[in-house]
């Protein structure tokens, strides 16, 4: 269970009380929680296991995942990311020389 703590302030001279926004979602209406969104991504991306295999090990470790669940959260993590990704290649570019290792994955 994911649990969100935020303070609440009351003001007794105008009798309200104000909480702190909830931290916004990466998928939004999902109950996914960021962590387990970066090792779903991560795994996918550094070890380049296929989908059944992802599921299998979450399937191990007591939380079993669909695998069509794990490609719409890939999918849409990949979206949330691409303000990010987009910078990263705008820095990129102004370098002078580039260095890749252009190993194939399948």
């Amino acid at each position: 269970m994911h649990r969100h703590i935020r303070p609440q302030y009351a003001c007794r001279a105008c009798e309200t009380v104000t909480a702190a926004p909830v931290p916004a979602a990466i998928i939004e209406g999902s109950m996914a929680a960021p962590r387990l969104l970066g090792w779903v991504t991560v795994s996918k991306y550094t070890g380049h296991p296929p989908p059944y295999r992802i599921e299998q090990i979450s399937a191990r470790q007591a939380e079993p995942l669909a695998r069509s669940t794990l490609a719409e959260w890939i999918n849409k993590t990949g979206v949330a990311l691409q303000p990010l990704s987009d910078r990263l290649a705008d820095l990129l570019r102004q370098r002078a020389c580039l260095c890749a290792d252009e190993t194939p994955a399948r």
